[in-house]
């Protein structure tokens, strides 16, 4: 779960995220998905910068600290977008000069492309700009009729299991950010990708549908607690 607490009513916070979690377990609206049907996690990292340290950056040591000088030279920035297959601990990502409308369906594009046969692809996305609200969705539909697009709650963009993977790629990839140009970069992250999808396993999502019924029930006992413990006070 994301630290930050989704924004809207408590209920219709939890619907959507009984969506997601429900894709996690493989279901849809109570449904066993199908092999032919899949589950991808999407989003954009943006403005992943080309700094060229003024001096090389000395790899850590016996009793030394890795280091990187403070002075460098900009060499401009790009953004990195991902799509992962929950199910297959698979990654399929681009990189683009900017986030959008156009580069987030460049990707999806790019993901359709690789499974023609699929009956069902479900678009787990947060609600950034390039894929916010029932336009997107329909622009999705109406590009791919066998994709579905499913929104996280607005302010937990973290239940997105690609977050996880961009993560990892912030502290493999692109920390310490010493790059010499957007063609290292790309193909740093273009090398991490494949070594990831040589290695990786599915993610174990924990908080079920179960645990969030329980946080549910807390939420409400500890509210109906308060207001009768307010109602309770003496008026002065």
């Amino acid at each position: 779960m994301h630290r930050t607490a989704p924004q809207g009513p408590p209920v219709a916070a939890a619907a959507v995220f009984r969506q997601d979690a429900g894709l996690y377990a493989r279901t849809w609206r109570g449904v066993r998905l199908g092999e032919d049907e899949y589950v991808i996690s999407a989003d954009e990292k943006t403005s992943i910068q080309a700094r060229c340290r003024g001096h090389p950056t000395l790899a850590p040591g016996q009793a030394r600290a890795m280091r990187v000088n403070h002075t460098y030279g900009r060499g401009g920035a790009l953004a990195h977008l991902a799509a992962y297959d929950v199910h297959a601990a698979k990654v399929s990502g681009r990189t683009e000069p900017r986030t959008g409308i156009d580069p987030f369906m460049n990707l999806v594009a790019q993901v359709m492309s690789t499974e023609p046969s699929a009956k069902r692809v479900f678009w787990i996305v947060d609600n950034g700009s390039s894929h916010r609200g029932k336009k997107a969705a329909d622009r999705l539909a109406a590009a791919f009729p066998d994709a579905v697009m499913v929104h996280t709650p607005v302010h937990a963009s973290g239940l997105n299991q690609v977050e996880i993977y961009f993560a990892v790629v912030q502290r493999r990839v692109v920390s310490p950010d010493d790059f010499t140009d957007l063609a290292q970069v790309a193909d740093g992250l273009g090398a991490f990708e494949d070594r990831y999808n040589a290695t990786a396993q599915p993610f174990q999502w924990k908080f079920t549908t179960s645990d969030l019924d329980d946080l549910l029930a807390r939420l409400d006992r500890h509210t109906t607690d308060h207001h009768e413990e307010s109602s309770a006070e003496p008026a002065t």
